[in-house]
């Protein structure tokens, strides 16, 4: 999306204007790989005890702010 394209430019501001909840999950992404390196290095997923659990709530809050600023802008059309 545009908000990515930005995001790796380190155009954050661009990115964040294009998409608030793109910016959130372009950076829970960036912040991934780390983690799954280290976890690939030292064999275990370092500090979480249930990636599943943590996936499923990293998805859910993208989710949630991606349609709370959707619905933020529908009220700031109707208005």
């Amino acid at each position: 999306t545009t908000c990515f394209a930005h995001f790796v430019r380190g155009q954050f501001v661009q990115a964040a204007q294009a998409n608030v909840a793109g910016v959130v999950l372009a950076s829970m992404c960036a912040l991934t790989i780390p983690w799954c390196l280290l976890s690939l290095v030292t064999g275990k997923t370092w500090p979480v005890t249930n990636p599943t659990l943590v996936g499923v709530a990293m998805v859910l809050t993208v989710c949630g702010l991606a349609m709370a600023l959707w619905f933020l802008r529908i009220l700031g059309q109707l208005t």
